[in-house]
Order: structure tokens, then C-alpha cells, then sequence
């Protein structure tokens, strides 16, 4: 009995309780099911892959990646393949370049590209791949976007021809 005087004596704090229980239901209901990140419309795969060569007797070359104007790029996934006809070659550097909101650039360093085998028609194979998260703008000093994503992979027989191979993917978003 004692119990029933005390919530009896309280009816401002049970109607309280009961008005936020009610209330809840409701709100709870509008997120029982939110959107995807993979739904979201501002969403879109972006994948682009480009061959290039490290030509002697530089001991790097660059891998350009267009960037079209009004996206950001997402860069989750970098893949470099290169081959080499000198036996003693070694990829000791690669960096992901990247534009910057602020329009400065940024890099990301790579892991050096590991000896993979001979090539199946002469050479010998290295490669590497890394699993990221790196965010670029397009140019805007150019109207198309430009090529705001590039790679920068460093060899050490420059005076060997190397004939790479660059895959990068990801999304982009419109900031």
C-alpha cells in the first residue's frame, strides 16, 4: 500500500515517464532502417589504371590519374606492376601524390615493390599494393580537373628501361 501512496503522491513525474515513453517510439521508428553508405547518391566507384615507363636514364617516372572537375576522390587501393630487363633492378620508393582541399599536394609513401618472378616473355616482375584511405581534390587551376592523383616510382638501374603498370580505386563524393 505504501507503494500506490508514493506514486499517487507523485503524478507529475509518472505522467513525465509516460509522455517519453510514448515519445520514444517514434523517434526510435525513424532510424530503424538508416542509408548505406553504398546507397548514398553522392557516392560513386571511381577505378582508373594507367601503364607508364621509367625511362634511362632517370631513375623514376610518374603515373598520371585524371581527376574530373567538381569530385573528391577517395583512394582506398593502389597496385603497381612493373617490369624490368635488368636483373639486379630494385624499387626501393613509390608515392601516391595527392591534391589537397588547399590545393597543396600531399604524399603517401608505398611499400617498395617486391621481386614477383621473371617476366613471362623476358625480364623480371616487382609489384606492390597497399590498402589506404587518401583524399584529393581535382586541379583547380585547370577547368577539366587535371591529373591531381599520380604516382612517383623510383628504380635503381637507370640506365635499364622499366614498363610499369598502376591500378588505383576507390570513390568519389561532391564535396
Amino acid at each position: 500500500m505504501q507503494v500506490r501512496k508514493g506514486l499517487a503522491a507523485r503524478p507529475s513525474s509518472l505522467l513525465a515517464i509516460l509522455l517519453l515513453a510514448i515519445g520514444a517510439g517514434p523517434a526510435a521508428a525513424q532510424y530503424s532502417a538508416p542509408m548505406r553508405d553504398v546507397d548514398n547518391p553522392d557516392r560513386a566507384p571511381y577505378q582508373e589504371s594507367v601503364s607508364f615507363t621509367l625511362e634511362p636514364p632517370f631513375a623514376n617516372g610518374f603515373a598520371l590519374f585524371p581527376t574530373p572537375a567538381n569530385k573528391r576522390y577517395v583512394v582506398e587501393y593502389v597496385s603497381i606492376r612493373c617490369t624490368s630487363q635488368a636483373a639486379g633492378d630494385v624499387f626501393p620508393q613509390a608515392f601516391l601524390i595527392v591534391r589537397n582541399p588547399s590545393t597543396s599536394s600531399s604524399s603517401v609513401v608505398l611499400t617498395p615493390l617486391q621481386f614477383s618472378g621473371p617476366a613471362p616473355i623476358g625480364g623480371y616482375v616487382y609489384s606492390t599494393s597497399l590498402q589506404l584511405k587518401a583524399y584529393s581534390d581535382p586541379d583547380p587551376t585547370v577547368g577539366t580537373g587535371g591529373t591531381a592523383i599520380s604516382l612517383n616510382v623510383f628504380h635503381t638501374a637507370a640506365s635499364a628501361r622499366a614498363s610499369c603498370f598502376a591500378t588505383i580505386t576507390g570513390h568519389t563524393v561532391t564535396p
